[in-house]
């Protein structure tokens, strides 16, 4: 897998929540995924984007 997708425990480490949060962010389509087998993985650029105003919007209340 190349540095340009990420996984579900890289995600949270970023967003600063749990696993599930993350999960739950993904079943709600907040960012686009891709399933590798079982697993999720989304893109760096994507994420990054959702990262930002998800971020923003925890400081801000």
């Amino acid at each position: 897998m190349s540095a340009e997708f990420i996984k579900v425990p890289e995600m949270a480490l970023l967003l600063r929540v749990s696993r599930p949060t993350v999960r739950k962010l993904i079943r709600e389509g907040a960012f686009p995924t891709h399933l590798v087998g079982n697993h999720n993985r989304a893109r760096r650029s994507d994420f990054m984007g959702f990262q930002q105003e998800f971020l923003k919007g925890q400081a801000g209340g």
